[in-house]
């Protein structure tokens, strides 16, 4: 096989830069770095010749050393005050989960400000590995409290069904605590697959979704990150989650939403 053919995994690829995996899977992440992705699990495979080439600008030292960008500056600074930070992010699988969301994390994380994470489909340990590929200690993170984890049935179904007028409370107090401990401007963040789950008042959801843009007007700082995944959503259910965001990210790209 050609050098040019050749796709080197990514252990491979990080002997043959010799950087570690956390470097090149994040800067594969930032669009530094092209790769492949290959199977269901988003594997990354490398091209070799890109890798001589990306290799050769690191030895005339103009690698570029690029950052996740928050994504809400994308769309100028005037987003952040003029339009409430609620945000219907979409995704197929885990690995596309973690890239569409990992920029909003990371921005909080890298301001010192708690990300409140409400996961149903997200077992601890997948968060775990997440933070690990950015170099972030899962147990620090959750020690010093910029991150704290809540399952499902604590927040959306805590009494066994949901009511929007319930979790709308929940998350005003959730927000009123956080302040309280000094979080300035949180992340909240929230998987929908608990909608799945048939208990009593889920249709409610897209109600919650509209009700929490009044809410934000009270907190105006806060970001708040609804995470659909659409291999499991319907398309109606899909339009009505972009009609009661005011914003929503796709494949990279943020969007104005309907709300």
């Amino acid at each position: 096989m050609e050098d040019r053919e050749k796709l080197l995994t990514l252990d491979e690829a990080a002997a043959f830069l010799g950087v570690s995996k956390v470097s090149l899977r994040r800067w594969t992440n930032d669009g530094v770095l092209g790769c492949h992705r290959l199977g269901p699990q988003g594997r990354r495979r490398f091209d070799l010749e890109q890798l001589k080439k990306f290799a050769k600008r690191d030895d005339a030292g103009v690698r570029p050393e690029k950052e996740a960008q928050f994504p809400l500056h994308r769309l100028g600074s005037s987003t952040t005050t003029a339009t409430r930070r609620h945000v219907c992010v979409f995704f197929r699988n885990p690995v596309e989960q973690w890239e569409v969301f990992r920029r909003y994390f990371l921005h909080h994380y890298r301001q010192r400000q708690r990300t409140f994470y409400m996961h149903s489909a997200s077992a601890p340990s997948r968060l775990a590995d997440w933070l690990t590929t950015e170099g972030i200690d899962f147990d620090e993170a959750t020690r010093s409290g910029l991150l704290r984890l809540v399952p499902a049935d604590q927040a959306y179904l805590k009494p066994g069904s949901f009511s929007a007028d319930s979790m709308l409370a929940f998350v005003r107090q959730a927000i009123i605590g956080m302040k309280s401990e000094g979080f300035t401007a949180p992340l909240i963040a929230g998987e929908m697959d608990w909608y799945f789950s048939m208990a009593p008042g889920v249709e409610e959801i897209h109600e919650y979704e509209r009700r929490l843009n009044l809410l934000l007007d009270e907190f105006p700082e806060v970001t708040i990150v609804c995470q659909y995944d659409i291999s499991r959503f319907d398309p109606e259910a899909t339009l009505e989650a972009c009609c009661s965001h005011p914003l929503m990210e796709w494949r990279g790209n943020l969007h104005h939403g309907s709300f």
